[in-house]
């Protein structure tokens, strides 16, 4: 296997990722806009979030691409609905790692705790 076979693999698999997070996001819209109004949470339509989640799908599948190796056929059509669906569900998966882990860490909560603390206990050994 050449260089550009495995380019040629990464970008199917993560071109059917992202058609896999498409069809994800076409269900997350079809079921916004379906929703009764006053059970909203008041979220605005993000591109930059539309983006990212597009970028998640195309990393999870080119990364189950590799994993699962190239198809043997051509038009093996299980081969690219599993890709798809791995696009589909590792991107929910990531986001959802992200969602609940993220707030947990605060990065300038942390960098505060870390300076009031230095002022509060005296230097013994400021080289270290």
């Amino acid at each position: 296997m050449t260089v550009a076979d495995t380019i040629n693999e990464i970008l199917l698999g993560g071109l059917l990722g992202m058609l896999g997070q498409g069809i994800r996001i076409a269900v997350g819209l079809k079921k916004l806009n379906n929703s009764n109004p006053a059970d909203q949470d008041n979220s605005e339509f993000s591109g930059n979030r539309l983006l990212i989640s597009i970028f998640i799908g195309f990393a999870a599948g080119a990364i189950s691409l590799l994993l699962k190796g190239a198809p043997t056929k051509p038009d093996d059509k299980d081969f690219i609905l599993t890709i798809m669906a791995a696009g589909y569900s590792g991107a929910d998966f990531i986001e959802g790692v992200f969602k609940t882990y993220g707030p947990k860490i605060d990065a300038p909560k942390c960098a505060k705790q870390v300076a009031s603390d230095d002022k509060s206990s005296p230097d013994t050994n400021p080289i270290l």
